[in-house]
């Protein structure tokens, strides 16, 4: 009879997560395979973690969307593991807090081991309900690293999320930009396909990069994803694969 009442409630609790519309807290993993044009193919392994400091209503929208939607404010943290030999593990802390319903700031850190330091810092406000502008400064702490100021937009349109932005690149020998965005149609609120191209020019240097992907909430808590895409002006290509669970 135990085992029995026991049975129930694990499956009770594990239905509830699975239909439940809202949500405060977010859990994954991120497998790699990064494949460069010298050298050999190696794996990527990203642990990762967002709580939300409010309930989030996936039934507003699109699932993808819906803490961007909920102007929910939130804090992450990322683990990543590399299997290469002398590459230290990474980690990285974000957040991104709403004020008021409409100002934004974010803010990062990031340590790659080897004494290799990323930050940056945001401020914003949404222009609309669907819609937000960020104004973003990061920089790695590390010889020669470009500062990056950038312009980045987001919303969602119907059927469509966006992204779009605008940067300046200064590094110590040149300076250039970039622009870039991403474009994704939700056939439904629970599976959306897109695309993203990212070109980048500094002195005289540029490249060229783009990839494509698909986002499948195979239940209302259990989302997947799956990423291609290219680096180093397409020298370079990468495959993802992504889970991850709301509760």
């Amino acid at each position: 009879m135990k085992k029995i009442a026991l049975a129930t409630t694990i499956a009770a609790l594990t239905c509830s997560a699975a239909f439940a519309d809202t949500y405060r807290a977010e859990v994954g993993l991120t497998i790699d395979q990064y494949s460069p044009d010298a050298g050999d193919d190696f794996n990527k392994y990203t642990l990762f973690g967002d709580v939300y400091f409010q309930d989030v209503d996936a039934s507003v929208g699109p699932r993808n969307e819906a803490p961007f939607l909920n102007k929910a404010s939130s804090v992450g943290l990322d683990y990543t593991n590399v299997d290469q030999d002398n590459v230290d593990d990474a980690f990285a802390l974000d957040g991104r807090f709403i004020i008021g319903e409409k100002w934004i700031v974010e803010a990062m850190y990031g340590d790659n081991g080897g004494d290799v330091v990323d930050y940056g810092i945001g401020f914003g406000w949404y222009l609309n309900d669907m819609m937000d502008l960020v104004f973003i400064y990061d920089t790695t702490d590390a010889d020669n690293a470009p500062d990056n100021l950038t312009a980045r937009m987001h919303g969602v349109a119907g059927q469509l999320g966006y992204t779009a932005y605008l940067g300046y690149i200064d590094t110590d020998d040149d300076s250039g930009s970039k622009i870039g965005g991403d474009l994704t149609y939700y056939i439904n609120n629970d599976l959306g396909i897109g695309a993203m191209i990212d070109y980048a020019s500094v002195g005289d240097n540029d490249a060229t990069d783009w990839g494509i992907y698909a986002d499948w909430f195979v239940a209302p808590a259990f989302d997947l994803r799956l990423d291609y895409s290219t680096a180093n002006d397409g020298d370079d290509s990468e495959i993802g694969l992504t889970g991850s669970f709301r509760f």
